[in-house]
């Protein structure tokens, strides 16, 4: 803060979703008993924070701030060479509505990824997972568990995986969300209603590892020492 405190209202709105979480992994899911709404928003909102807060987000938001940056420092540098005269004719053409951030104020905000600006990131995509339906894939007793990772939340659509360079949004059709809760459990959200408890074998376990690892930035997370994982083949051409 301006005065040299600390404004913790973030911190602690992140760890009222964490306490949240905990108590639907507790009381439901490790029970396999039925999601109540507020059982899904929570785990919606948990899934987005992971899913904001990880580093290959913040890399992400870093590299755009920056660039946005560098164009704004461009312009104001050849602002400054500029005659008064050669200012009043440039044939700007401002917005007629709305405003902007003034520069120095974006350049602050830019210097804090997990800032002001994340619990609004979270509320927003959690509203648009609220759309999807959310099951508990569970792994039966005796098969080998699933991993998790740095960035454990993968957005995949399994009829256009990578390296298609389209860009994908919660709006796909086919866009499925998974988020590791424990090696005998994952969640999924997806736009086709489904039970929330699903069975899955072995070849689901793999298809959901390799999502993971593709999506690890730097560390994965597994509970035995080998790991076999079939990769999509690259497609032709």
């Amino acid at each position: 803060m301006p005065d040299g405190g600390r404004d913790l209202s973030t911190e602690h709105a992140l760890q009222r979703l964490e306490d949240a979480y905990v108590r639907v992994r507790n009381r439901l899911l490790t029970k396999r008993q039925p999601l109540t709404d507020e059982a899904r928003s929570n785990l919606f909102m948990f899934i987005s924070a992971l899913r904001a807060r990880s580093p290959s987000m913040r890399d992400h938001h870093a590299a755009n701030d920056a660039a946005v940056l560098r164009v704004a420092d461009n312009v104001k540098a050849s602002m400054q060479l500029m005659t008064p005269e050669q200012r009043r004719n440039l044939p700007l053409s401002l917005p007629s509505s709305g405003s902007g951030i003034p520069l120095e104020e974006f350049r602050r905000l830019a210097a804090r990824p997990f800032g002001e600006t994340l619990l609004n990131q979270i509320g927003i995509e959690a509203r648009l997972l609220g759309r999807m339906h959310l099951s508990i894939l569970v792994v039966p007793p005796g098969r080998e568990g699933l991993i998790s990772s740095d960035n454990p939340v993968s957005w995949w659509d399994p009829f256009d995986p990578p390296p298609s360079r389209r860009p994908l949004g919660l709006g796909r059709d086919d866009i499925e969300v998974t988020l590791p809760i424990s090696p005998t459990m994952c969640a999924i959200a997806t736009h086709e209603p489904g039970k929330d408890y699903i069975d899955i074998g072995a070849d689901a376990v793999d298809e959901l590892n390799m999502r993971t690892l593709y999506r690890c930035q730097e560390i994965f997370i597994s509970e035995r020492s080998t790991l076999g994982v079939v990769w999509y083949p690259p497609s032709p051409g």
